[in-house]
């Protein structure tokens, strides 16, 4: 089955990373695939290395690499239009549950099973600093639009934390997640003006965070949006911001919601 889907940059290349599991939860599914989408989804290439599930792929911010993190404990930088792998680490301890490209495309951030972040340098493909992050696995990754911040959860604890990036030091907790049977936070999203984070929990709630640096309210829960009726796996914001999209793979639902406000459509 499909594990994870995310367009290029410009739209005209769709990834899509697959994964299949036994009767004990093993992944024998380590590959992905390259749509050409103006071609009408015609197949580009097969980027073959990961030995197991793939959690998280990334696509830098001009659509040239496509990052990838496994089960395999592996991360993985590919050329786009070649389809050759660059890049390949197993600096993380366990799997790799999420990947992020810096908004500049000079950093790319790994998050693991292992709770540590780890910082690479995209053209020279060197380790740059480890993040102790996480008690435990950093589930999602997102750099603000601006490239200021970098957010960070965890599957197992509830806290979200917002790290500068000119020092790598946290700056603030997040916390208004319930932990609920035993997973925290799923899935993370900034809206493109840098003002608001969304967040969407295994407590099947999404909230929305005020991150505005000069604003009074900086760091607080400005709204919980409750309609899911399990944990939310995705989130994505309009450009404009006023539009945000989630989903939830196990209770099988789309909904979009006015950003901030509690109406929602449901699909």
């Amino acid at each position: 089955m499909l594990s994870r889907v995310m367009f290029s940059p410009d739209g005209q290349i769709l990834a899509s990373a697959g994964s299949s599991f036994d009767g004990i939860g093993s992944s024998f599914d380590g590959t992905i695939w390259l749509w050409d989408m103006p071609m009408g989804g015609v197949k580009r290439a097969v980027l073959e290395g990961h030995t197991e599930a793939i959690y998280g792929i990334a696509f830098s911010p001009n659509g040239e690499l496509l990052a990838s993190g496994s089960r395999d404990n592996s991360v993985r930088v590919w050329d786009v239009k070649t389809g050759k792998e660059l890049f390949f680490s197993l600096e993380h301890n366990e799997e790799v549950h999420s990947v992020a490209f810096s908004t500049d495309g000079a950093t790319l951030a790994s998050g693991g099973a292992d709770g540590k972040i780890r910082l690479w340098d995209v053209e020279s493909s060197q380790a740059k600093k480890v993040l102790d992050a996480h008690p435990i696995q950093v589930e999602c990754l997102a750099f603000s639009p601006d490239g200021k911040l970098l957010a960070s959860a965890g599957q197992y604890d509830t806290a979200i934390r917002l790290w500068d990036t000119q020092t790598w030091q946290p700056m603030i907790i997040l916390r208004g997640h319930v932990k609920s049977a035993g997973y925290g936070v799923f899935s993370l999203a900034f809206n493109d003006q840098g003002t608001l984070l969304a967040s969407g929990g295994g407590d099947k709630s999404i909230r929305l965070w005020d991150i505005n640096p000069v604003s009074p309210s900086f760091g607080k829960e400005l709204v919980e949006l409750q309609r899911h009726s399990d944990w939310v796996d995705s989130l994505v914001f309009s450009p404009d911001g006023v539009v945000l999209i989630s989903a939830s793979n196990r209770d099988g639902t789309i909904r979009i919601w006015e950003a901030g406000h509690e109406s929602k459509i449901d699909i």
